[in-house]
């Protein structure tokens, strides 16, 4: 019989950026592809290897300096068109690349996954520094609610722009 096969924690993320982004890129074009807030390289790393499958030329200073895509994707300055950076915004962090990217006017948003509004948002890092200073234990209506939040807080973007942002 065929096992099932392990799933991404990710994949429905990646799957959405991916999809969003395809009508905006063009494959002729020669792009730096970084990933900023995803301390364990999950989530971005599956956006850039499907651009690279897409088949957009992409450099990149991941993994070994970039050694792990192969020599002819190793970031060491070449010109490229624009860059991409895939910021990832996970709850457990106290940084926020998404949002430090959106502030950024150099920036454009090409693709998102977030399951917040800006409100549920703002409240979701009240409480997480409200969690902090309880020393996580906060009463059980702003737990509840933390924790609700937290669930839906992860996010995945997309941006393009002359450098990298969000770091």
């Amino acid at each position: 019989g065929s096992p099932p096969l392990p799933r991404q924690q990710y994949a429905d993320q990646v799957a959405s950026v991916v999809s969003q982004l395809w009508p905006q890129l063009n494959l002729r074009d020669r792009v730096r592809v970084e990933g900023v807030g995803d301390y364990f390289n999950e989530a971005w790393v599956g956006v850039l290897y499907a651009v690279g499958q897409r088949g957009l030329h992409f450099y990149s200073s991941d993994g070994a300096a970039g050694e792990k895509w192969g020599r002819a994707h190793r970031w060491t300055g070449q010109a490229v068109d624009y860059t991409l950076t895939v910021a990832t915004g996970d709850p457990s962090n106290g940084k926020d690349p998404v949002g430090a990217c959106d502030g950024d006017p150099g920036q454009r948003r090409l693709a998102v996954w977030d399951q917040l509004s800006g409100p549920e948002r703002a409240e979701f890092r009240r409480l997480q520094i409200d969690n902090f200073l309880a020393k996580g234990k906060l009463p059980p209506p702003q737990r509840d609610r933390y924790a609700s939040l937290h669930d839906r807080a992860y996010r995945l973007a997309v941006y393009k722009g002359s450098s990298v942002c969000g770091s």
